[in-house]
């Protein structure tokens, strides 16, 4: 009796032994798997901070490109567009959820529009510098025709000289304001400059009409009437400034609200879903600690 008791004993402290080594080997196993999956969600957490500082720092290399157009500008938003891929793509890796690959759909097409936005504002602004430097040679070639080529036309054989003289130079004033008021309202589309370059544009036409209501010789006629043209085609291309102006300013507000949208998918979805999975996976190692 007393060896059967003795046998008892000690198969129960076997099993003893043996049951606390599973029991530790499935809690070790438990630490491990919640070890990883807080790992995972750190890594989710820092890839979406990631693409957020990215899409923020794009939009922002446009918004400087829209005021100075260099090539640093443009490089460090070609460079913030490869960070939001590869930062948006190591997200990927890391999730498998049906709610959230959905919700990565969603800023995809919110993103692509952002880029859009963008591409419109880089090529709107470039067509812009251009057209801006070609109206600076515009209004210096029309200053000395004016100044300078009327003076072999206006001689003292022509009638009216002294008047016509005064007109001339009153143009020339015009095409210097019409210049900088166009100016002004491209970069100010919503300022009342846009009304006065409009007044300024038909007092120039009606300056041009005063001036072939005198007497004028063949010559003088063939002169002012190509002067004229220029004049007009100068301020068509003004006109097309300050319309493409507009449509800077509205592509700025469209990117500013795309911008905002892809940035309130990231703070309202995938952050938060991220941050309630890190709690219940703090809470549950804080648990398995005690």
């Amino acid at each position: 009796m007393k060896r059967t008791w003795i046998t008892t004993g000690i198969v129960v402290m076997i099993l003893a032994v043996l049951g606390t080594a599973v029991w530790r080997n499935e809690f070790r196993s438990q630490q491990t798997s919640t070890a990883v999956d807080l790992t995972t969600e750190i890594g989710r957490e820092q890839a979406v901070r990631e693409v957020e500082v990215s899409l923020w720092e794009a939009s922002n290399a446009i918004f400087y490109y829209m005021f100075d157009p260099t090539a640093t500008s443009l490089e460090e938003y070609r460079k913030q567009l490869v960070d939001v891929e590869n930062f948006m793509n190591q997200y990927r890796h890391l999730t498998d959820r049906i709610p959230e690959t959905s919700t990565m759909t969603t800023f995809d097409d919110h993103w692509y529009e952002t880029v859009q936005h963008s591409e419109s504002l880089v090529e709107i602004r470039d067509t812009l510098s251009t057209l801006k430097h070609n109206l600076r040679k515009q209004v210096y070639a029309l200053q000395h025709s004016l100044l300078n080529e009327s003076t072999l036309i206006l001689n003292e054989t022509v009638p009216h000289l002294q008047e016509k003289q005064d007109l001339i130079h009153h143009l020339a004033m015009l095409v210097w304001q019409v210049a900088f008021e166009a100016d002004y309202s491209t970069d100010h589309p919503q300022s009342q400059t846009h009304k006065h370059f409009l007044a300024t544009a038909q007092e120039i036409e009606s300056t041009w009409n005063t001036y072939h209501r005198l007497e004028v010789s063949i010559d003088e006629l063939a002169f002012t009437d190509a002067l004229q043209s220029q004049c007009r085609e100068f301020i068509e291309q003004l006109r097309l400034a300050t319309e493409m102006g507009i449509k800077c300013r509205q592509q700025c507000l469209a990117l500013w609200e795309s911008t905002h949208a892809s940035d309130d998918i990231i703070d309202f979805d995938m952050q938060e879903a991220i941050e309630h999975r890190l709690a219940i996976g703090l809470a549950n190692e804080t648990r398995q600690g005690h």
